[in-house]
């Protein structure tokens, strides 16, 4: 059932924030995140892209709210996780899922 999830944050009060990082989507299936309405890109278990490239200017200094919104086509597993990390991870490899 596609679904979407949202998740208001605000960055810390830290000098040098924002700062370019990606998003990883561990746990999720197929479909797409956008930050602030930007539409970040497309995710899918298949392939090599792991991570989606966040730029700092789509991110609001502290005290802004960020908005991420994620739009998930399928069904995500129980254990769905949303992180920004600072390193991209691509050609990775990817674990089959059963539920194909």
């Amino acid at each position: 059932i596609p679904s979407f999830y949202t998740s208001d944050f605000v960055l810390p009060d830290t000098k040098g924030y924002p700062f370019d990082t990606f998003l990883r989507l561990d746990g999720w299936h197929k479909g797409l995140a956008f930050l602030n309405g930007f539409n970040l890109g497309r995710y899918w278990t298949v392939g090599p892209q792991i991570t989606l490239y966040s730029p700092k200017h789509l991110f609001n200094a502290y005290p802004k709210p960020n908005k991420l919104i994620v739009f998930e086509l399928e069904s995500p597993s129980n254990s769905k996780t949303v992180q920004f990390v600072t390193q991209s991870v691509l050609n990775a490899t990817t674990i089959p899922n059963p539920h194909q």
